[in-house]
């Protein structure tokens, strides 16, 4: 009698074959797993962003100077959030500045710009920046154009196929000061 110590040719196959259904269900399922951990990274991302544009969006909008947020054409023919305020970033609220929030090759930029001393800041807040979109909130509606005297504004734009949306608000009527920071 011959003593037969190895696996058939036919047994061999079947394991292949039951080792390539096992992988490619492995796969599947740590392929889900990651999808599903990049959408939550992605939306913590995106819950992040929002709050810091718009604590930096409302804190300007607070201290700015009544009548002056209007909607402008900016840099590669896109809108711009321009407006007077006393939330100086440099200047910690000395004196009021220009504030110009707008998209330049593909960041959401806060300009700050203070003709009288000659000074002007750019800051790269949002890369990978599109689709910058300002409304104006009056009667329970937004609206894409300058509404002067509003008391809440809206801005949204995309960063890397996130759409992201800030909402700034104040109840008071900004007119503590004029364009010049003297009291009105």
């Amino acid at each position: 009698m011959k003593d037969n110590k190895g696996f058939t040719l036919a047994e061999l196959m079947i394991a292949v074959a039951l080792a390539g259904i096992v992988l490619t269900g492995s796969y599947a399922v740590f392929n889900t797993i990651i999808a599903s951990r990049d959408v939550s990274v992605r939306a913590g991302d995106a819950v992040t962003v929002n709050a810091k544009i718009a604590s930096l969006l409302s804190a300007d909008f607070r201290q700015a100077v009544k009548n002056t947020a209007e909607v402008q054409s900016a840099v590669e023919n896109g809108m711009a959030l321009r407006l007077i305020t006393h939330n100086s970033l440099y200047f910690q609220g000395a004196l009021p500045v220009e504030v110009l929030y707008y998209i330049e090759d593909g960041y959401l930029i806060r300009e700050e710009k203070l003709p009288l001393m000659d000074y002007e800041q750019k800051m790269f807040i949002l890369p990978n920046a599109d689709n910058f979109t300002v409304l104006f909130y009056e009667n329970g509606e937004y609206y894409d154009r300058t509404i002067f005297g509003t008391n809440m504004i809206k801005i949204k734009l995309n960063t890397a196929g996130i759409p992201v949306e800030a909402i700034a608000g104040s109840y008071h009527q900004n007119g503590i000061f004029n364009s010049l920071g003297i009291g009105e």
